[in-house]
């Protein structure tokens, strides 16, 4: 919304909308940086239904991001009904890749700010940032650990724990399509799923994201 375009409907847009602006904060205190997440072509299993939109040229060198977050339409409150669902089943190189090489092109890994996999989720829609999810969701209950400074070198790191996060999906996939690798959730456990990055860093260097030090995570059944 442009500032001030709406100025003179402002008393009809009295009572109709509120709007929130909300960025990380727990990351790095008096910063919005954040913690990334790094996709691999290498993994062995399907790609998710919220990866970043992107042109499919010919040119496999040529790949570009078109947008890395969306509007989000899950309602917080009632039920989530079938007609909710994104259309996975005809949605080739939106929601569903098919070939994984197509996607990645000549690149090793995408990197993206929202938790992968989780594609349509109550209040969030079909991105969920990483962030928001550690900072923002309901029954995230903090552990608290030892402030983490400049003067924090070669002493015990200690920082924050949050568990018990609560999020509620609806799962766009189709269960009983079979595709080439197995998806997110027909994997074993142990599967590696993603990598999120060790250091965090402001959201205008996600785009720059090279290989270098970021943490596996796998999937576990029961956690």
């Amino acid at each position: 919304i442009i500032h001030g375009s709406f100025l003179p409907d402002a008393f009809m847009l009295m009572r109709t909308a509120a709007i929130e602006y909300a960025q990380p904060e727990r990351a790095m205190l008096g910063t919005s940086h954040m913690f990334g997440v790094i996709i691999k072509s290498s993994l062995a299993v399907e790609l998710g239904a919220n990866m970043p939109l992107q042109t499919y040229p010919t040119d496999g060198s040529q790949h570009k991001v078109l947008t890395k977050a969306f509007l989000n339409w899950l309602p917080l409150e009632g039920d989530l009904q079938a007609y909710m669902r994104h259309p996975w089943r005809a949605g080739e190189g939106e929601y569903k890749v098919s070939e994984k090489a197509t996607y990645f092109g000549e690149k090793s890994q995408q990197a993206m700010s929202p938790l992968p996999y989780f594609s349509n989720c109550r209040g969030f829609g079909r991105t969920i940032p990483l962030w928001a999810v550690l900072e923002q969701t309901q029954g995230c209950e903090w552990k608290a650990g030892k402030t983490i400074s400049l003067l924090s070198v070669s002493s015990e790191s200690s920082g924050d724990t949050c568990s018990g996060a609560n999020i509620e999906c609806l799962l766009d996939e189709i269960p009983n399509l079979g595709m080439g690798l197995p998806r997110w959730f027909e994997a074993p456990s142990g599967t590696l799923l993603f990598h999120v990055t060790r250091q965090a860093f402001p959201g205008n260097e996600l785009p720059s994201l090279v290989e270098g030090d970021d943490i596996p995570v796998y999937l576990m059944e029961g956690i």
